[in-house]
């Protein structure tokens, strides 16, 4: 005998859910109508989520509980999530169309409708790609031009975090050979040692590959497990108001795209954290040692990165600056 399940239902153009209980599609139709206040005949049960429609009990037992029910009478229609993107725009659109509201109002309405266009361009932007798909032969167009040692997507994006990481280690290296010449015998050889550990964490890290990696452990990475990212917004703020999101495991074009995100220093890199490192290298006290898990920290972890969309980053001069309190602590190794 059919076991019970515990359901949802609702109507295309009403979104409030009704939880009912039932064995057989049947039953779930009879009291789903019932709940709902509209007739039986004729009347369709799809799954909110995708627009699928139920036609049989062999599928209807396969429901997990508390899945949506869309009841579709004759002459409706449900596709599923763009069905909830395109009403919500439409709400939204018709909603400044009336005109006369308060600025408050009309500020989040704005906002909905914002939110709603970015949702609705990724749900159909996703439709254009193979986001499943891992492995060279299941998605061969995406690894089209690249070395044959790549076997998945996410060792591809695990390298070009690395890249990125990398980039930042060699400037840093840079700049500070830079300056050479205001260094004692004993900062050069103290600049050698800060470099050395710098380099030795990032190894540890495997140069943080984990960002862009999207099997990776979540605490890591920065993007969800299908491989979307979202825009962290400017510097200067805690969000993007745009909600603006990629994912390069769809496709090669929106891989490439992504090279235009930024992964961001909200304290800036070579205005602020490297010249600060010099300093700290330049006039380490004695019985002290430059403090590098904090430049380690500023320089190549998400202490001090956002990822950001091209659109969102600001190229102007940031207002963080290094804590110079934070330059120093005593040797490893000895006490307080």
């Amino acid at each position: 005998m059919s076991v019970p399940k515990a359901l949802k239902v609702r109507g295309v153009s009403r979104p409030d859910k009704i939880g009912i209980v039932a064995r057989t599609l049947r039953e779930a139709l009879l009291k789903g109508c019932d709940k709902l206040k509209i007739p039986y005949d004729g009347t369709q049960i799809h799954l909110e989520e995708d627009g699928t429609l139920i036609t049989d009990d062999d599928y209807f037992q396969t429901l997990q509980t508390n899945t949506c029910l869309v009841l579709v009478e004759i002459g409706q229609s449900w596709l599923g999530g763009f069905d909830m993107f395109k009403r919500s725009l439409e709400d939204a659109l018709a909603a400044l169309s009336q005109g006369n509201l308060s600025s408050e109002i009309e500020a989040f309405l704005k906002e909905k409708l914002s939110t709603t266009r970015q949702a609705l361009v990724e749900f159909v932007y996703s439709q254009q790609g193979n986001i499943a798909a891992e492995r060279r032969d299941e998605d061969p167009e995406w690894f089209q031009g690249m070395d044959q040692r790549f076997k998945t997507k996410s060792h591809v994006m695990f390298v070009k975090a690395q890249e990125r990481v990398r980039g930042y280690f060699s400037k840093t290296k840079e700049m500070l050979a830079n300056e050479s010449t205001n260094y004692t015998r004993a900062a050069l050889d103290r600049r050698a040692r800060v470099i050395t550990a710098l380099k030795d964490g990032l190894k540890e890290k495997e140069y943080h590959g984990v960002y862009f990696k999207r099997n990776a452990d979540c605490e890591a990475r920065l993007c969800d497990l299908l491989g979307w990212f979202s825009c962290q917004g400017a510097y200067d703020t805690t969000e993007c108001c745009y909600h603006h999101s990629i994912n390069p495991y769809l496709n090669k074009e929106s891989m490439i795209l992504f090279s235009t995100w930024n992964l961001d220093h909200v304290i800036e890199k070579s205005r602020s954290v490297i010249p600060g490192l010099e300093e700290a290298i330049r006039n380490c006290p004695a019985q002290k040692e430059v403090n590098v898990p904090y430049f380690y920290d500023l320089l190549f972890t998400r202490k001090n990165l956002k990822l950001v969309d091209i659109r969102c980053h600001k190229k102007g001069i940031h207002t963080g600056r290094v804590d110079k309190k934070r330059f120093y602590r005593r040797p490893t190794g000895q006490g307080r």
